[in-house]
């Protein structure tokens, strides 16, 4: 029998406890350069295989180089949610116009509800209406290549309960004019699956979109078995480009030599400024233009019960806490750059949650324009006093893109309520990055709305949680703040039959030694006309190590919840 690996019989098919060839360059005892070992499949997969994953697939693509709509048709089931991203501009004669979504075959706008909570100008705008509006964005009279980012998330939108979407977007309808914020729209009557979702202006068809939009579906898949599915093989992942960590020592956080061939750009990690204050303003930088004063940004932001709305000449894209803030205080960061190689001028979209003081939360979004249209390819993150005011934390980038079979979220429990009680995610492996929590939530208690409580490991005492709101209902907006973990307002039993909230939530560096806090996201419709969107940043005094989460009601155990919840681990 020949020793030759090219000699030996082809094999299509292997188990789990077969043998592959392997060199282990740790090993110098055959040879310098490493020596021959054997691996189990399974082990080869890093365990991986029977494992499932959460793997997010490009569905469609659709670019507007003439203005028209964006109709995505021939949704195919099979998938947990739809995520719809990019940049979008209109033709009408304005700074800005109204994005519509709509599913199926119903156009009527009568037949839809939306709440919105935007910043513009300095001010908020918590307005609600019979309408089926998901975004603002830029328009023609916006300046020259000024493309508004848009983030829609629909969830289960194949299953038989009403159908929503929310959304997250940041537009630049003129100089010295940024436009952030978040909005729900409901299909009140609609239950039946999404196969096709429109995206339009407020006045089709005499007002047109340009731009790119992406629709993508995210699934749960078993690892070694993915290119078997008849989608394909090709997913959507985050690509680690680089990971830059002044946990020592404060400094800024230089991200330099970004190749092009991403469709986006994402930073994350946590943030604490040097400065004798209990916050600091955290900006980014293109290239080299370290000018403020070519930037102009928007946030909206809930701190005390308050709001925050700011607007002005700065290129910050988020906050976080500073030298006065409770130590091990860290502010969750998250920016999204789209279309960072392109010709349209560069933004971003930031988040802002963190524990400023005992008893002071601040949670909200942040939207960023410079005059840049070159492509990307460094960015800086400081203080906006750098350099005598630094700061310390771990970011990392990522580059979004289409790869062949590589899942970047792993499923490591669902649980699915059809009879009400709690949701206890147990025994949580370390070895992520971060947890995410999704899914849809219902409360069985009599009211059209409940509160939705996350508790860590064996903490169950509200007194030593802290949480921020800023949510939007009814037209009106509010920006509670409590000692409780308060992480979503969700649908209950006198809401809209079949209405479930979208949640998802966020816990950056679990298993590390900073203080614990999550940041949420939801939309819930309540009743006829009356919808509830926001977002609530959630701290606590834990620093051990995350292994247990609870997703309870705020009067358990005499209101419980239905729905399910997925969660993720994420690489």
């Amino acid at each position: 029998m020949s020793d030759k690996l090219t000699d030996l019989p082809a094999a299509t098919t292997a188990t789990d406890d077969d043998l592959v060839y392997m060199v282990d360059v740790s090993d110098a005892t055959d040879d310098p350069a490493g020596s021959s070992k054997v691996i189990t499949k399974n082990d080869f997969l890093g365990g991986g295989a029977g494992t499932t994953m959460t793997v997010k697939k490009k569905l469609q693509t659709i670019t507007n180089t003439t203005a028209g709509e964006f109709d995505f048709d021939n949704i195919p089931a099979g998938y947990d949610r739809l995520i719809i991203e990019g940049q979008v501009r209109g033709d009408a004669s304005v700074g800005s116009e109204d994005l519509h979504i709509y599913f199926n075959e119903e156009l009527t706008d009568a037949n839809y509800h939306s709440q919105q909570n935007i910043g513009s100008n300095g001010a908020n705008s918590s307005t609600e209406a019979n309408v089926p509006k998901i975004a603002v964005v830029t328009a023609a009279s916006a300046p020259a290549n000024a493309y508004a980012t848009v983030r829609v998330v629909m969830e289960n939108f194949a299953g038989a309960y009403i159908k929503s979407a929310i959304s997250n977007f940041t537009a630049y309808p003129g100089v010295d004019q940024q436009k952030v914020g978040e909005i729900v729209a409901t299909a009140e009557s609609m239950t039946a699956a999404i196969t096709r979702i429109r995206i339009r202006t407020d006045n089709h068809s005499t007002d047109q979109l340009l731009g790119v939009l992406h629709l993508y579906a995210e699934k749960e898949v078993v690892v070694g078995s993915y290119s078997q599915d008849a989608a394909g093989t090709t997913v959507q992942a985050k690509v680690p480009l680089a990971v830059i960590d002044n946990t020592a020592a404060a400094g800024e956080f230089d991200f330099d030599n970004i190749p092009a061939g991403y469709d986006r750009l994402i930073i994350e990690g946590e943030l604490r400024g040097d400065v004798s204050a209990d916050v600091e303003n955290v900006n980014a930088y293109f290239n080299a233009d370290v000018t403020d004063a070519n930037y102009h940004r928007q946030n909206i932001v809930g701190s005390n019960g308050v709001a925050n709305v700011v607007e002005g000449a700065t290129p910050q894209v988020s906050i976080c806490p500073g030298d006065t803030s409770p130590a091990n205080a860290y502010g969750l960061f998250h920016m999204v750059v789209e279309d960072y190689a392109g010709i349209n001028l560069k933004h971003a979209l930031g988040d802002v949650m963190l524990l400023r003081s005992a008893g002071n939360m601040f949670a909200g979004s942040v939207g960023m324009m410079s005059s840049i249209t070159a492509a990307i390819t460094r960015l800086r993150i400081r203080t906006d006093n750098h350099a005598t005011d630094q700061l310390f934390g771990k970011l990392r980038l990522y580059g979004e893109k289409q790869i062949v079979i590589a899942p970047g979220k792993h499923e490591i429990e669902t649980i699915t309520n059809a009879t009400a009680g709690e949701f206890d995610f147990n025994n949580i492996p370390s070895g992520y990055k971060r947890l995410i929590i999704q899914g849809e939530l219902r409360s069985d208690a009599a009211v059209d709305n409940d509160n939705a409580y996350i508790y860590f490991n064996e903490e169950l005492t509200d007194a030593n949680y802290h949480s921020q709101g800023i949510l939007a209902t009814n037209g009106g907006s509010s920006f509670p703040e409590s000692s409780t973990p308060r992480l979503a307002d969700i649908s209950a039993a006198s809401s809209l039959s079949d209405a479930f909230a979208q949640v998802a939530a966020t816990i950056e560096n679990y298993a590390g030694s900073n203080r614990k806090i999550a940041l949420a996201e939801y939309g819930s419709p309540r009743t006829t006309d009356n919808l509830r969107v926001g977002q609530f940043f959630v701290s606590s005094g834990i620093t051990a190590a995350i292994t247990r989460l609870r997703i309870r009601t705020d009067n358990h155990a005499t209101d419980q919840l239905f729905g399910t919840l997925t969660l993720y681990g994420e690489m």
